[in-house]
This record gives C-alpha cells, structure tokens and sequence, in this order.
C-alpha cells in the first residue's frame, strides 16, 4: 500500500496550531469540468483531505489542522478557503516567474494567513 505523505508539515508557536501543505505541479491549476467551468482538481483536494482527516488520531494539533494546495502560476493569482468537517483548506497558487524573495514573502504570507483566518488573528 502506498503511503500518504505531505510535502511540508508547519508546526506554528506555542500552540503548536498545524498547517499541512501539499504542491502540486502541474501545467494548469484549474481543469475543465463537463461544464466547460475551470475549477480545482477534485482529485487534489480529496488527497489532502484523506491526509487531514486520517491523522487526526494522532494529537490535537493533529484533529484541527489547517492544510494549504500550493499550485505554481505565473499569470493569475488563485485563493480560495474551504472548510470541511473542522479541516479548513486553502487552494492558492505562488508566481513563480517573480524574484526569489518576493516568492518567500508569499509563501510566508499564505501560511500567517492560513492561521489568522483559522484562529481569527
């Protein structure tokens, strides 16, 4: 069986709060559904879901951790936030045709915000 394994496990402060992100590299962020709409990858989302919710016997940081879908771009900015049964999931992408410290101060960025939008500051 294969294992389930994230790319980055963030543990933040004293709280020990948890944010799980996942990258994905593929040519476009969005895919065309039978609709002709662009959307995320369903396939993406059920991964990092299934990787959230069977960890959660783990601890307490484990039972309400966050988890971030990083997709690379270098045209449009994506952000979309879910919640799903207590996990909240965030879809966004960094620009990777930008200098490489503009990249780290967004990807520094979705994390603070990933957790102040989970604790509310």
């Amino acid at each position: 069986m294969p294992t389930m394994s994230p790319d980055l496990v963030i543990h933040i402060g004293p709280s020990e709060r948890m944010v799980v992100l996942d990258t994905k590299f593929t040519a476009s962020s969005l895919i065309s559904n039978r609709w002709g709409n662009y959307v995320f990858d369903s396939s993406h989302l059920y991964q990092i879901y299934t990787y959230l919710r069977s960890q959660e016997h783990v601890s307490d940081s484990h039972r309400c951790a966050s988890g971030i879908l990083l997709y690379p771009t270098v045209y449009e900015k994506l952000s979309e936030t879910i919640e799903l049964q207590g996990h909240q999931i965030q879809l966004a992408t960094v620009n990777l045709s930008q200098p490489w410290n503009e990249i780290e101060k967004e990807l520094i960025s979705l994390v603070i915000d990933s957790e102040k939008e989970k604790t509310g500051y």
